[in-house]
């Protein structure tokens, strides 16, 4: 998992449980619920994307992506305030 101004990209892999309950975690916790969470999987499979967001996931980015896509949701969920109303990267 790395971490682009304050934003966490999550590489899911083949069976994603793991990356699942990491998101959840992260989800649970006060300090860290507000952080995006953007996965991207090259194994997509039907119903995949339903259960990552409903692990807490804040988008979904399947392989091959288009870069301009990808782009356009990690803007988006940088442009969005957390719970406390300061955007993901300020302190």
């Amino acid at each position: 998992m790395g971490t682009v101004l304050g934003a966490s990209d999550m590489a899911m892999q083949a069976d994603h449980e793991t990356e699942l309950e990491a998101t959840r975690l992260l989800k649970r916790d006060d300090a860290t619920r507000g952080i995006p969470v953007i996965a991207l999987t090259a194994l997509a499979m039907k119903g995949d994307e339903a259960r990552i967001r409903a692990a807490g996931c804040d988008g979904y980015i399947a392989k091959p992506l288009a870069y301009k896509e990808f782009l356009a949701i990690v803007s988006d969920r940088l442009a969005t305030p957390l719970a406390g109303g300061h955007l993901p990267y300020e302190q």
